[in-house]
């Protein structure tokens, strides 16, 4: 009996031990609530400061604060997305409407042709679809000083434009090319300190794209492996200098000779040399136009950019490029200090070589365009270069033309010479005339906020895009 009473009184007094245990473990996960919830109150009444994400602009000025300001792209930035590359094209002058000729080209005809090549552009590039990787801006600067027509840059901006403008770059007089249109066209050389982006694509208004330029636009070009295989881009791993540019090289005097810049892909995305120079790139090659040891009247910026990069004036080396691309090779070959790598023939088709080497050019087309001769290239980054004649001197036609290239023929004379590719400029032009009547009939306002039509903007505004209106290709001219 007297166990049993000891008992329960163990029993008791475990269960009072335990009960006021639980009802201090209660009281204290209800003040620990209510602690919580004041907490969470007093964030919700203070929350804790979040920084903004960094905008386009931002990420300009800080790309841009080693850049001379004198040698700085404008465009407006405020109302753009973040961009790994942009395509460039320029207009820096033209002849009075009516004055133009063979050779020299009116303010309008530099208008139609960026007009073909932003649709063009726009429909050779996957940016505007969800699941793109890349994203790119197309930026149309105009040299400071110059000026068009508001109702131009409506129409501009109607197939993607941004439009921005671009420094002088002026030169001594004693070394201005002679050629007249040759005689502003230094300002193209801005485009390399557009150092926001990783890779800069100038494209010239008397080109077209054909073939899908994503693999160009997502800048991999520059791009190299390290032991892991990651993708970094080009640095000083590399016993060469930094790749500079890359090219496609000119048929220029009979031989394969420089690269022609009317289609240049920029390395932007390092803008200092290996020597850890505090003059960016962009200064250092404008400086050499002041260098009267380095400097003299050369023909054209084309021909000055390739005595700065002198990696294509080895005819040798170039033969052995162009005979790696006959043989569908990628071209590795460098030289000196590396800063040129090569792009393919196929991404600037120079239209003189249909006359000049006509079983060359057939031979790249066919495997280009196939034998149907299709609308679209084959190939991605296949980009056509008007060059002895630009698409706006070409008949008006919008289908192929059914006789064979026979080659040698009588440029003045002769309407097809130098144009048989001419209709695929045309189909571009009415493509972008038909955007425009479209986005009229819709009321669509193609322009910015604070863009209203003004190609020269604020002094803080950046470029977005960037095409130089200037190639052409004369027989004892470069091939631009």
């Amino acid at each position: 009996m007297l166990i049993k009473v000891l008992a329960g009184f163990f029993f008791g007094s475990v269960v009072l031990y335990y009960t006021h245990k639980f009802n201090d473990y209660t009281k204290q996960t209800v003040s620990a609530r209510k602690a919580l919830r004041s907490s969470l109150a007093l964030t919700e009444q203070n929350p804790s400061p979040v920084s903004p994400p960094e905008s386009w602009c931002d990420q300009v000025r800080s790309a841009r604060q080693d850049i001379d300001p004198l040698l700085r792209i404008h465009y407006p930035c405020e109302h753009l997305s973040p961009a790994i590359s942009a395509v460039v094209c320029m207009i820096t002058a033209g002849v009075p409407e009516g004055k133009e000729s063979r050779t020299v080209f009116s303010k309008s005809d530099y208008i139609n042709g960026a007009l073909a090549l932003g649709m063009s552009i726009r429909q050779n590039m996957n940016t505007d679809s969800p699941t793109a990787t890349t994203t790119t801006h197309m930026l149309f600067l105009v040299r400071d000083g110059y000026t068009i027509p508001k109702s131009d840059e409506e129409r501009l901006r109607a197939v993607g434009w941004t439009i921005g403008t671009a420094p002088k770059y002026e030169l001594e007089k004693q070394y201005i090319p002679r050629f007249a249109r040759y005689a502003t066209t230094y300002t193209k050389l801005s485009a390399m300190g557009l150092s926001e982006y990783k890779c800069v694509l100038l494209m010239d208004a008397d080109t077209l794209a054909v073939g899908n330029l994503d693999s160009l636009m997502d800048c991999s070009l520059f791009a190299t492996n390290d032991s892991d295989g990651n993708q970094q881009v080009a640095s000083e791993k590399m016993t060469y200098e930094v790749p500079r540019l890359a090219g496609a090289l000119d048929y220029y005097h009979k031989q394969w000779m420089h690269f022609n810049t009317g289609v240049l892909l920029y390395n932007t995305a390092v803008n200092k040399r290996k020597d850890n120079s505090q003059v960016s790139e962009v200064q250092r090659v404008y400086k050499l136009t002041q260098n009267a040891d380095f400097m003299k009247r050369f023909e054209s910026d084309q021909i000055y950019l390739n005595n700065v990069y002198p990696e294509r004036t080895n005819v040798e080396l170039n033969n052995r490029i162009i005979e790696e691309e006959n043989e569908n090779k990628s071209s590795n070959i460098r030289e000196g200090k590396g800063e040129v790598i090569s792009l393919p023939f196929r991404s600037n088709m120079q239209t003189h070589v249909e006359v000049q080497l006509p079983e060359f050019w057939e031979t790249r087309k066919l495997q280009i365009f196939g034998p149907a001769n299709s609308n679209a290239a084959a190939y991605d980054g296949t980009i056509l270069h008007f060059t002895e004649k630009k698409g706006w001197q070409c008949p008006e036609l919008y289908d192929p033309p059914s006789t064979p290239n026979a080659g040698k023929c009588d440029g003045k004379k002769e309407p097809l010479c130098f144009c048989r590719e001419g209709w695929r400029y045309w189909r571009a032009l009415r493509d972008a005339k038909q955007r425009l009547i479209e986005n009229q009939a819709t009321g669509k306002i193609t322009a910015s906020p604070d863009n209203q039509g003004n190609a020269k903007t604020r002094e803080n505004a950046e470029p977005t895009a960037l095409i130089s209106l200037e190639s052409t290709h004369e027989t004892l001219k470069p091939h631009q």
